[in-house]
């Protein structure tokens, strides 16, 4: 414990804050510019939603924009950093209850964006790159630097982790099926197969995101660990529509610099770290709790049954990034005392929200549960998916069981009315 109450200089952290602020005003205004706002939340006339959270519904138009307003408005003060922990709040509050609105939205960096806005709005930074001059020379306990380093080598972590699985090392899947648009590039115009090329790729991306957190928290190898990661996100960013992720992440791996690291820049005298710093006992047990449940949470899907590729249980806020490429297709058959209809889902949602539905079972049976309620008036209701999927290459099968009344599933429940796969 005593380390971690050491103190250190604070100048990294507000770099740090600063870097992930200016990520998050761009992005926000790149969002707003593209139209995101209407086609994903004003325009659809229905919504999908977590499990478990229903009740986020999507606000009024005039409400919808007061939020995005106010996520800029905490974006561009954070990147400032004037009153940037409490900037910090209003993004994630913001942020996340937007992300709520609609479930097709989701993204593994959306998520993390989420949870590292959390994480800054406890942290001190406000000290460098701030219009408050005042602090310039704070110092912070390393606790701090801490929490922020171990939070962003778990996801590192599971990420590597989660590709120790015979499709990523020994197919190269889903990477041979992406990178087919890129075919005379990676096969050196025909002299290597593109299978080879791919397993290649993929045995590097798991190999680096197993190790590259221990490079960087090493300090002999961290400014070469620090070059590799740049390039290996920029090649990703290049290759792969992912959006700001990439950027998210090299700015994320700042927090592994030494504290001092900003005034080397600008040529200014390290702060004094012989000043005494203080973490109260609650902080500390709050940073602990926050890690352990970031640490336990992706283990969850060893408790289901089947490959979580596959089935989809467990399968979100588990840092599972880049593993599968799924294609679906999805009919119902909604059964009443008048008729049997034939419900093609397509014509009622857009194009995002019908594509995350034919692969992803909650979301199939809460289109199912809304169907039952759109037919409850001719009595009794059935609803039933016919449904298909191609997973990492594989020819399409049978998915969702049409045998299953969807109405008689829970979204909550694990999803044993996926079909096993046949490989």
């Amino acid at each position: 414990m005593g380390r971690a109450h050491k103190a250190v200089d604070g100048a990294g952290l507000s770099a740090f804050r600063a870097l992930i602020g200016a990520i998050l005003t761009f992005s926000v205004l790149r969002f707003w510019a593209k139209g995101w706002i209407e086609s994903i939340y004003i325009h659809p006339t229905f919504h999908f939603s977590y499990p478990g959270f229903g009740c986020a519904t999507t606000p009024t138009e005039p409400v919808v924009y007061a939020v995005f307003a106010a996520m800029f408005a905490a974006s561009v003060m954070l990147t400032v950093g004037l009153y940037p922990r409490f900037c910090a709040g209003v993004f994630f509050l913001t942020f996340t209850y937007a992300e709520l609105w609609e479930r097709a939205t989701y993204l593994n960096h959306y998520y993390f964006v989420s949870l590292l806005a959390l994480l800054l709005a406890f942290v001190p930074t406000a000290g460098f790159f701030s219009i408050r001059p005042d602090a310039r020379q704070r110092v912070v306990a390393k606790l701090n630097y801490d929490v922020l380093r171990a939070f962003v080598s778990i996801v590192y972590f599971y990420a590597g982790f989660a590709k120790l699985n015979a499709d990523w090392l020994f197919r190269g899947e889903p990477l041979h099926t992406w990178l087919k648009s890129y075919d005379s590039i990676f096969t050196f115009g025909g002299m290597v197969p593109l299978e080879w090329t791919a397993i290649a790729m993929s045995w590097g991306g798991a190999l680096f995101d197993l190790t590259i957190w221990i490079f960087l928290l090493w300090e002999p190898t961290r400014k070469v660990a620090f070059l590799v990661a740049v390039g290996f996100h920029t090649t990703v960013g290049l290759l792969f529509p992912i959006g700001v992720f990439p950027v998210v992440m090299v700015a994320a791996i700042t927090i592994f610099f030494a504290p001092h690291w900003p005034r080397l820049i600008r040529k200014l005298p390290v702060a004094d770290t012989t000043k005494v710093t203080t973490v109260s006992p609650f902080a500390t047990t709050a940073a602990a709790a926050f890690l352990l449940v970031q640490f336990v949470l992706p283990l969850r899907s060893f408790a289901y049954p089947g490959d979580v590729n596959w089935t989809d249980d467990g399968f979100k806020w588990s840092w599972r990034v880049m593993l599968v490429e799924r294609v679906g297709a999805l009919e119902y058959e909604v059964r009443t005392d008048q008729a049997i209809h034939r419900v093609n889902p397509r014509h009622a949602l857009t194009e995002q929200q019908h594509h995350l539905l034919t692969v992803t079972p909650d979301m199939i049976v809460e289109y199912a549960h809304h169907l039952g309620e759109r037919y409850r008036e001719e009595g009794n209701v059935e609803v039933y998916a016919i449904s298909s999927l191609a997973y990492n290459g594989r020819r399409s099968q049978a998915w969702v069981d049409p045998n299953r009344n969807l109405l008689k599933v829970s979204r909550t429940q694990f999803h044993d009315f996926i079909l096993p796969m046949k490989d």
